[in-house]
């Protein structure tokens, strides 16, 4: 199930403060669980590792720790930018957190 959700977002214009909105799609399963990756990319992948029988409790356990290790990582590479004194990430940031 995909859900819209419509976030408000201020700025400053000239002095005046403005209202615009910024429309944000995500994935929520009937239990109210934010997914960052679709269950049914995480199946094929671990049926592209060669299972031929996936259980439901594989792919919601991959899908955790897929979850984990991208948020570990992200982290990681936002302390590695912020120490450079950026506010962007780049690729560097991300392939040096994924190393270490």
């Amino acid at each position: 199930m995909r859900i819209t959700i419509l976030i408000p977002l201020f700025y400053k214009d000239r002095g005046h403060a403005m209202k615009r909105e910024m429309v944000q799609t995500r994935r929520i399963n009937n239990r109210g669980i934010d997914r960052k990756f679709s269950l049914y990319d995480v199946e094929q992948f671990i049926r592209e590792a060669g299972a031929e029988h996936v259980t439901e409790d594989a792919v919601l356990s991959l899908e955790r720790e897929l979850n984990s290790l991208a948020e570990r990582i992200t982290n990681r590479a936002q302390r590695y930018a912020n120490h450079a004194g950026r506010k962007r990430l780049t690729e560097s940031d991300i392939k040096l957190a994924s190393e270490g």
